[in-house]
Parts: C-alpha cells; structure tokens; sequence
C-alpha cells in the first residue's frame, strides 16, 4: 500500500492484498485528518487480481453442441447403450485485474466508509462472477 500527501491531496494506493489495505485504510484516514485541512482531496485506487468464471452450456440440438458432444462420446470410448449424454457444460474463466477508484473529502468521509464501499463494490463484482486471487473477504474478516 502506498499512500502520499502533496498538494491538498491525499492519495491511498495498493495492488492486491485486500486484508492489509482494508484494515489500514480508516488508520491512515484518522490520520491525515489531524493534520490536514478538511477539504483535502481523498482518492482511493486499488487493484485487485482476479478471475472471471462463466458456465457455457452445449446443447445436443443445435449443430456445435451435437459436435462437441459426439466429440466427447469418442474421447470416452464408451459403447451407445452405456450412457445417455444430454449436454455438456464447460466453464471458462478470464484472468482481470480490476481498477477500483473512489474519491472523497477528507473532512467529510470516515475509513469506515470507504473500506465499506470498496467491499460492497467486490460484493456486487463477486455476485457478477468475479473471484479476487485472495482469500475471500468474509475469510480475511474472520482472522
């Protein structure tokens, strides 16, 4: 995590190793607002590592799904009347690496504020099918 002040704006700013950065950011808040005016710029940028995981159904109907199916049926070597295969599902996933950005003035924002928004953000992110490479949040809350 790196976090500088110059110029009437604070800058707080990590890549990964969200239990850290969570965890010190309404610190680091606490801080500069003792010693700095309260209409200090605040920018938060954190990048988080991930992936992207999506389930792509075949379906025997159609002529890809067919193909791939009987492509599989091949692979496994297995005789008709051994098995009925209805479908095939394969997941696939994206490697990402997410740019979170939030902005605030320092005399009107707690650390609890935004460490609260950026885990909404990987909530909401996590529910759309974003895994962090980390821990999840709710493991890294726990320790």
């Amino acid at each position: 995590m790196l976090v500088s002040c110059k110029d009437n704006a604070l800058h707080i700013g990590a890549v990964n190793d969200l239990d850290y950065v969570l965890k010190r950011i309404p610190s680091e808040i606490a801080a500069y607002q003792q010693s700095k005016p309260p209409s200090t710029a605040v920018t938060v940028t954190l990048q988080v590592d991930g992936i992207f995981a999506r389930n792509v159904k075949f379906d025997r109907d159609t002529k890809v799904g067919k193909a791939d199916i009987d492509s599989v049926e091949k692979k496994i070597k297995a005789k008709k009347d051994e098995f009925t295969l209805t479908g095939v599902q394969v997941v696939q996933t994206f490697s990402v690496r997410m740019t979170l950005s939030y902005e605030y003035e320092l005399g009107k924002c707690t650390g609890k504020e935004i460490v609260d928004a950026i885990r909404e953000r990987l909530k909401e992110l996590k529910t759309n099918g974003f895994l962090t490479k980390e821990p999840p949040l709710e493991e890294a809350e726990a320790a």
